[in-house]
């Protein structure tokens, strides 16, 4: 916050607003932060959420845009993420133009935020927006990733894991990586730490922690985490008994989600009365039906 052309009372007034404003009297706090918006950064950059977000207000991404914008001429940094997003995916009355959203997620990012981060590295990662250079990506991902960045930890462990060339490739880092994002909760790692543990990919292979795993994103209801539970279950390993009916009711539910793989082993498992009776019908149907999907693109 810019606080050398502000005076006491006018610094406890922008405090008073932002009290309003986290108990949610968003028009008392317009108010406040209306008065010293074009000489106080955070007051601008508060008017922005407020209108981005339809607090107290009628949602208006122009004005957002507005706000953010005087809000960063003003120096504050935080406002400049938000700025970034808007141009990046583009919003009603704001033209998408990810030039200048990058522009922006670079000052964000050098300030130290780590979803700036995080979308630097991405952009030069995938070459959106930017000139590709892996290399960098991975510099901006590993920013993020040391601020605890789930996101970034597990795009670190997939590229270190699978993706990286053959003189690159580190299995250790990319596992270190990939059960730091899991271990925060996301679920896609969550997914891949149990297929890390089946295939001993990295680590000794070990089923029943493969099985944790993927109860973890499963419980969540993970069409991938619930087909490869059912997996397990149908192959069975160390620690794990078959159990051909978990392994039906688990590759239903993936499949009700419309995971091709799990349709085509649940068309088996029909074919086979493996978990459930023998249904010829069924098994026609669940065959079929992943056959159709196959053909979409």
């Amino acid at each position: 916050m810019d606080t050398k052309r502000l005076n006491s009372n006018e610094m406890g007034r922008i405090r008073k607003g932002k009290e309003l404003l986290d108990n949610n009297l968003y028009d008392e706090a317009r108010e406040i932060f209306l008065e010293y918006a074009y000489s106080c950064g955070a007051c601008a950059f508060w008017l922005g959420c407020i209108y981005e977000f339809g607090k107290g207000v009628e949602k208006n991404d122009v004005q957002a845009v507005h706000w953010y914008q005087v809000a960063v001429n003003l120096g504050e940094t935080q406002a400049c993420y938000n700025l970034a997003q808007a141009y990046w995916w583009g919003r009603p009355g704001v033209e998408q133009d990810k030039t200048k959203a990058l522009m922006y997620y670079s000052k964000s990012a050098e300030s130290g935020d780590a979803n700036a981060q995080f979308q630097m590295g991405y952009a030069l990662f995938k070459g959106e927006g930017i000139e590709k250079d892996v290399e960098k990506g991975l510099l901006w991902f590993e920013k993020a990733a040391d601020q605890n960045h789930e996101i970034a930890q597990y795009n670190l462990g997939r590229y270190y894991l699978f993706n990286a060339p053959p003189d690159i490739i580190d299995r250790d880092a990319g596992f270190k990586y990939m059960e730091s994002s899991a271990k925060s909760g996301y679920t896609d790692a969550e997914v891949t730490m149990g297929y890390l543990y089946s295939e001993g990919i990295g680590v000794e292979k070990n089923f029943e922690t493969s099985k944790l795993w993927f109860e973890k994103a499963a419980y969540k209801g993970d069409k991938v985490a619930l087909y490869n539970l059912g997996s397990l279950y149908y192959h069975g390993g160390d620690g794990i008994e078959i159990d051909y009916k978990k392994a039906f009711d688990l590759c239903l539910k993936s499949a009700q989600m419309g995971y091709t793989p799990a349709e085509e082993r649940l068309s088996y498992l029909y074919a086979n009365g493996e978990g459930v009776p023998k249904n010829r019908n069924e098994a026609k149907r669940w065959f079929d039906r992943a056959k159709k999907e196959k053909t979409i693109i």
